[in-house]
């Protein structure tokens, strides 16, 4: 299964990886990215592709 990690030491806090992927992220109370689905099926690999590549501190790896 496929899954992703936001690393918060460099996350911006920006949101467009929860505005791309909302059922894959969302931001914490602190402004902060945070993986919403531990386990992203297959259908929903193209979103987190798009919110890696979307992500301006490049905060954001895909686990496989």
């Amino acid at each position: 299964m496929t899954g992703a990690h936001i690393d918060t030491d460099i996350c911006g806090g920006h949101g467009l990886c929860a505005s791309i992927a909302p059922d894959l992220f969302e931001v914490n109370e602190s402004g902060l990215g945070v993986v919403r689905m531990p386990d992203i099926p297959p259908e929903l690999v193209p979103d987190l592709e798009g919110a890696i590549a979307s992500c301006p501190a490049a905060a954001i790896s895909r686990i496989d």
